[in-house]
């Protein structure tokens, strides 16, 4: 079989992304639409981690860092907020999505159309 130019091979190549940490997107997410809520309800960090029976250092670290908190902890700051987590978590879904596909188009910048995806929820 014949090799292929290396100029037309270039130009056909797959384009290689780096994997997307979907992990991450979902943690960052969770954080946003807490701070999302607690702002909402006009709730500083240490009064939403008071009622919550959280510290705020724990609190800041959800909201800054992608820390998760334990299934107690994600109930007691959807009651302190009067919410349901399941609420939470489906914004958290959607959210985590934005955020894959912001960082997607990012890739693409270069790119005429935007990549399918390559992943579900």
């Amino acid at each position: 079989m014949p090799a292929v130019p290396a100029e037309i091979h270039a130009r056909h190549a797959p384009i290689i992304r780096p994997p997307m940490n979907l992990d991450l997107f979902r943690r960052v997410a969770f954080g946003q639409v807490i701070r999302a809520h607690r702002e909402g309800c006009g709730l500083d960090q240490p009064v939403l981690a008071r009622l919550a029976g959280l510290e705020p250092a724990e609190l800041e670290a959800m909201e800054r860092q992608g820390v998760l908190p334990g299934l107690e902890a994600a109930f007691s700051l959807a009651d302190a907020m009067g919410t349901d987590l399941a609420e939470l978590l489906h914004e958290t879904r959607h959210r985590s999505a934005q955020l894959a596909a912001e960082r997607w188009l990012l890739l693409d910048a270069d790119s005429s159309s935007p990549p399918a995806p390559d992943f579900a929820f």
